[in-house]
């Protein structure tokens, strides 16, 4: 994860996509986590197919930037 260009102020979520499709996926949930737990940052998966956490994804985003 480069993030050289951004201001130290910049708030970042992590967005793990298509969760339904676990067999094919290449990192697992906690291996996701763990990594966005290991550098302070918000983590969540989503389905854009149908919508499933897509809005709070960006809703917890905007949050995050507003308190910061």
């Amino acid at each position: 994860m480069v993030i050289s260009n951004a201001d130290i102020d910049c708030r970042i979520t992590l967005v793990g996509n298509e969760f339904d499709q676990r067999h094919i996926r290449v990192v697992s949930s906690n291996g996701a986590k763990r990594f966005a737990d290991e550098r302070n940052i918000q983590y969540i998966e989503t389905l854009a197919s149908d919508s499933t956490n897509v809005e709070p994804a960006f809703q917890n985003l905007i949050i995050d930037i507003y308190r910061h």
